[in-house]
């Protein structure tokens, strides 16, 4: 039953801060961010520090890579939280490369060769 209330209240959290994220995006097109206000890139960021909203900072980052201002700066944040999980790791890994390999992104090249270097077999290309 814990468990239960739990993912519930992540869900409800989760879509909570998606709409916040999508409102501030809203309010960003139109005012100049300021040092103190987080621009959707860095919101949905923030949101896949903890576990409960992780799922909704990564639907944010999927939607924000697609297009916009800074959609390669979308689409690094990802790639590095992809990277996280196991299950995800090949993906985040390819969000990286494609990143590195199109954009004068140097945030990306060092993900992707931290990440590269916490395997032995691929330990070699990420420490070049």
């Amino acid at each position: 039953m814990m468990t239960n209330r739990r993912h519930s209240r992540a869900t409800t959290l989760g879509a909570a801060a998606m709409g916040l994220l999508l409102v501030v995006s809203g309010a960003l097109a139109q005012t100049a961010v300021g040092p103190s206000t987080p621009g959707p890139v860095e919101a949905a960021r923030r949101l896949t520090w903890k576990v409960e909203t992780r799922a909704a900072g990564i639907a944010a980052l999927r939607q924000l890579s697609v297009s916009g201002p800074d959609a390669e700066g979308a689409r690094t944040e990802l790639g590095r939280v992809l990277t996280w999980e196991a299950a995800t790791r090949a993906e985040g890994v390819a969000f990286l490369r494609d990143v590195a390999a199109r954009a004068d992104r140097p945030d990306a090249e060092e993900a992707l060769g931290e990440v590269l270097t916490w395997n032995a077999d691929t330990r070699a290309e990420g420490i070049d």
